[in-house]
């Protein structure tokens, strides 16, 4: 009892209470991930069963997508000729053209990260021998720079992707969106997070491994040797505590840096280029000419142009006239019509272009705004934002407790900001329907798995469990973690299995629906039913009516 008390009283001292909370933190992480998704998974369900989109054709019903290219070939299915293009050109395509490009991407990602981390190096090293305080933030400059980087080196590959997918040349529309986005997850997941990953194992595992073993191959003595062991500790504590406040620094700096110019990107970037087209537009139709204000004396009653022999070559108008027809950057025709000088007008139904004073004298109608808006392509830059921010909450939120407060307060103002640019910033988007959110479910199953090897890491390299368990050998240390790693895969998997993607109460609705869909089918066969046994019956009475005699006829026996 003895022994039991004084393991209790040493298991429980402030140091070892205080190393359990990074493991508790990332097992909370990852419960909160489990649940997160589920749920998502609940809610997907109980919309695609609200508009009807919840049940899906197979995959050889629907229509090739209207980019697919092939030789024309009669369909199995339907027997019209459809477009065939062979899997083994796709699959080559993919093996020597695709593969060996994203590779070559890739490394190119590695190498500016390698350069930037080098770089940050260098400037620590130079702000260490300078007595300045505003030397202090210098070595921010190079993370920020990487963060920038980071989006153009996603603007370029973006390219890049878009035309190896197009060249492979898939099928379907959704085919053809999961290979897309699987080229943009891989490139992006590397290219958020090959700092931080390098930052945090390779920096503190190799610099740590390169002084115990420059220690071990010169051993003197016994004494010699505990105490060299004791420093030893003590600067490689001191080591890892300055890499861990570099990885603080390197995940904040991206993170909020990701966040703002995600946000001005995506709400200040549509709106500018729209306001320049409309001032280009105004200055090339009229020039400076539309900024001055007719005579109310002078001024003609206003003319619209009613046939093609009204418009004149070029961006001529009818003199005096308050419409103009003008051409825009395409090459298309539309109107222009300028509000009357006369006060007494009330046509509103049209948009100032400029300025208030522009107002007064020209506008735009919503539907010429709107057409020379940018057009809303598809959701796949706000589904990247939020699998990277996702990313760096299940995965450096142990390291980074903050991370989940500043992706929280992102989302509040990512919802506004989205509402926001697309009622102003872009082209009315056309309706589609979908059962899901497609290949970014299964992109946030992988992560969610990702995550417990990234924290099991974290927690290894942060020797947490060292501290609550001192008398453990490395291997010891090693195996424990691989352990505890994957009890968390199987709780991980039993718990995506546990809760139902679909909720009772859904799965009730669907059941009383499809319950009336068999009793309709039933009513239906009823009703047929009974039409054929009455067409059947009045054949019979007719044909006895034309023929009689084979009907109650006597017939005399011998």
């Amino acid at each position: 009892m003895r022994c039991l008390g004084g393991w209790n009283q040493s298991a429980f001292k402030p140091e070892k209470v205080a190393a359990l909370y990074y493991p508790v933190l990332a097992f909370c992480t990852m419960l909160w991930a489990v649940f997160f998704q589920e749920s998502w998974k609940r809610s997907n369900n109980h919309y695609t069963h609200h508009w009807g989109t919840l049940d899906k054709l197979p995959s050889l019903l629907e229509e090739p997508r209207p980019l697919f290219r092939g030789t024309l070939e009669p369909s199995p299915i339907t027997g019209r000729l459809e477009p065939f293009y062979p899997r083994w050109k796709r699959n080559l395509i993919v093996c020597f053209v695709t593969l060996p490009i994203t590779l070559l991407c890739l490394t190119v990602v590695v190498v500016v990260a390698l350069a930037h981390i080098k770089l940050q190096e260098y400037a620590e090293n130079r702000v260490a021998k300078c007595r300045f305080r505003v030397a202090a933030l210098v070595p921010f400059l190079p993370m920020i720079l990487y963060a920038l980087n980071i989006s153009i080196l996603n603007a370029i590959y973006r390219k890049i992707a878009a035309y190896l997918t197009d060249l492979e040349n898939h099928r379907l529309s959704e085919s053809h969106e999961f290979a897309f986005v699987s080229k943009l997850i891989l490139f992006q997941f590397i290219n958020a997070f090959y700092a931080p990953f390098y930052i945090a194992f390779y920096r503190m595992d190799l610099d740590h491994l390169r002084h115990v073993t420059s220690f071990v191959r010169n051993p003197r003595s016994v004494e010699f040797v505990d105490v060299m062991f004791r420093v030893e500790a003590l600067a490689t504590r001191q080591h890892v505590h300055l890499v861990a406040l570099l990885f603080l620094q390197h995940l904040m700096t991206i993170l909020v840096t990701r966040q703002i110019m995600g946000n001005l990107k995506e709400v200040f970037l549509p709106l500018g280029q729209t306001r320049i087209r409309q001032v280009y537009l105004s200055l090339r139709a009229d020039g400076f000419a539309l900024l001055k204000r007719e005579d109310d004396a002078t001024a003609p009653p206003p003319q619209v142009f009613t046939t093609s022999s009204d418009v004149d070559d070029g961006e001529n108008s009818l003199e005096g006239s308050s419409t103009r027809m003008r051409r825009n950057a395409g090459g298309c025709w539309f109107f222009v019509e300028a509000y009357r000088s006369d006060p007494r007008s009330s046509d509103t139904s049209l948009l100032p272009v400029v300025d208030a004073k522009v107002h007064r004298d020209i506008g735009f109608t919503r539907a010429e705004q709107e057409e020379i808006m940018p057009k809303y392509d598809d959701a796949t830059d706000d589904y990247l934002e939020m699998f990277i921010q996702f990313g760096f909450v299940s995965m450096f939120t142990c390291a980074f407790p903050i991370c989940g407060l500043l992706a929280f307060l992102n989302n509040l103002l990512e919802i506004r900001s989205d509402a926001f640019k697309l009622l102003t910033n872009f082209q009315r988007p056309f309706a589609e329907t979908a059962t899901g959110i497609g290949v970014w479910e299964r992109a946030f199953d992988i992560v969610s798995y990702v995550a417990i090897s990234v924290n099991i890491g974290l927690i290894g390299v942060s020797g947490s469990l060292q501290d609550v368990f001192p008398g453990l050998t490395p291997y010891q240390h090693a195996l424990l973690l691989i352990s505890i790693e994957h009890i968390l895969f199987v709780l991980r998997f039993g718990l995506s299995h546990v809760v139902p993607p679909v909720p009772l109460a859904l799965e009730t609705s669907i059941a009383i629906l499809e319950h009336k869909r068999r009793e309709a089918l039933r009513t239906v066969e009823r009703e047929g039913r009974k039409e054929a046994r009455k067409v059947s019956e009045g054949n019979d009475s007719q044909a006895s009516y034309e023929y009689p005699e084979y009907q109650n006829s006597d017939i005399d026996t011998p």
